[in-house]
C-alpha cells in the first residue's frame, strides 16, 4: 500500500509502484493540471513538487512526473498546480495573465509549478535563477517574454516585500 500527502490531503492506494506518477495523478486522482505531452521528462507539462522531510521542515523539488513511478511517491507530500490554487489565482498565475503569458494554458501549469518550486527553495530574489529554474519548460505558443515579464513582476513584488533568507 502505497501512503503519501496529495496537495491538501492524504492519498492511499493499492496501484503497482512501476505506473507512472502522471498516469496515477491523472487517471487515478483527477488532477489533469499535470498534463500528458513528451512522456520523456523533457517539456516540463507533467511537473510535480515533491516534498519531503528535512529535519524539521519539508523541502520540495520539481521533478517530472512522467518519469516518475508512483512508487517513489511514497512517505512524500506531492503537490501539484491544483494543490497551489484555492478559490483564487496566486501572485504567480496573476502574474502569468497580466503579462499575457498564457495562450492556450497547457504549458502553463507547468510553469507556475517549476517557478514556484524555485521560490520555495530559493535564497535570492534573482531574475537569472528563477530563467534557469524554468528552462525545462516549452511553451508552444506565447513565445517566452511574456513569460519572463511575469517572472520578473513575481521577483519585484517580493524583492520589496521579502527577505528570502526569512521565506
Amino acid at each position: 500500500m502505497l501512503r503519501f500527502a496529495l496537495n491538501d490531503g492524504l492519498e492511499e492506494t493499492a496501484t503497482h509502484p512501476g505506473l507512472p506518477a502522471l498516469d496515477y495523478l491523472r487517471d487515478e486522482a483527477g488532477l489533469t493540471g499535470v498534463k500528458y505531452a513528451c512522456r520523456e521528462g523533457d517539456c516540463g507539462s507533467c511537473v510535480i513538487l515533491l516534498g519531503h522531510a528535512a529535519g524539521d521542515t519539508i523541502r520540495y523539488r520539481v521533478v517530472t512526473s512522467c518519469l516518475l513511478p508512483v512508487g517513489a511517491l511514497h512517505g512524500h507530500h506531492v503537490v501539484t498546480i491544483e494543490g497551489l490554487n484555492s478559490h483564487a489565482l496566486g501572485p504567480i498565475q496573476n502574474a502569468f495573465a497580466d503579462e499575457g503569458a498564457s495562450q492556450c494554458g497547457f504549458c502553463t501549469p507547468g510553469f507556475v509549478v517549476a517557478f514556484t518550486g524555485h521560490l520555495l527553495e530559493a535564497n535570492r530574489w534573482d531574475e537569472s535563477d528563477a530563467i534557469e529554474a524554468i528552462a525545462g519548460n516549452i511553451c508552444r505558443c506565447t513565445g517566452y517574454a511574456s513569460i519572463r515579464r511575469s517572472l520578473g513582476r513575481v521577483l519585484d513584488q517580493l524583492r520589496k516585500n521579502v527577505d528570502p533568507k526569512e521565506a
